[in-house]
């Protein structure tokens, strides 16, 4: 996937507490190994055909976590594309893949006769704040439809690549374009029955989920 020429969304910021570039948050467990072991033997595609499972049977492959208190983040005063610069190049390729996505839902929302809204992505390093409850970074990304934001550590992708072998463009455009399409889901108004299937697989599962979609 190339993206070099494409433009750079102006929906981002940046935390505020978030100097640069850093280490990438751990976490993952069980799950982490599960995925280095499939992307060893069947590469990116089996990953991503892991993932795509997940989530056909409710089950979220990269959060978890317990109730939080949803606090507003802390937003840097800076352009959007100082932000972009700031996350290297990995924020480069995170804003245009956001400006992919609004380009595609704008056209396709233009065609229903509605008009497209779309998310801001607020980049973090390791922990901040969201409407939904703390963000970490072992969460992995995620969409809180409270604040309609899509909250990324692109030290995520490091991990993606390093730990889980998927390399290459593909992986990280999926993972951001996968938040965008929560929400779209939320836009819609059909998210909650997403979300109510995630939450009773948790539930079954022994885990308790805030309200932040994967």
């Amino acid at each position: 996937m190339r993206l070099d020429d494409y433009r750079e969304s102006s929906n981002v910021e940046q935390d505020s507490g978030r100097s640069g570039i850093g280490g990438f948050g751990g976490g993952g467990g069980g799950l982490g190994l599960i995925f280095a072991l499939v992307g060893s033997r069947f590469g990116i595609g089996g990953i991503i055909i892991l993932v795509l499972g997940m989530f056909l049977f409710g089950f979220n492959p990269f959060g978890g976590g317990s109730q939080q208190v949803a606090q507003s983040p802390q937003i840097a005063s800076q352009s959007a594309a100082q932000t972009c610069a700031n996350n290297g190049a990995a924020g480069h390729f995170s804003c245009r893949v956001l400006a992919s996505t609004e380009d595609t839902w704008g056209r396709l929302f233009q065609a229903s006769g509605q008009t497209y809204s779309p998310p801001r992505l607020h980049f973090y390093s390791n922990r901040g704040n969201s409407g939904c409850g703390e963000a970490m970074s072992a969460m992995g990304p995620f969409y809180c439809p409270s604040d309609q934001r899509v909250y990324l550590d692109t030290q995520f992708f490091d991990e993606l690549q390093s730990r889980f072998h998927a390399t290459g463009d593909f992986a990280q455009a999926y993972v951001i374009a996968h938040e965008v399409g929560h929400h779209v889901q939320n836009l819609l108004g059909i998210l909650p029955k997403a979300q109510q299937a995630q939450q009773a697989k948790l539930v079954a599962t022994g885990k308790v989920a805030a309200n932040k979609t994967e």
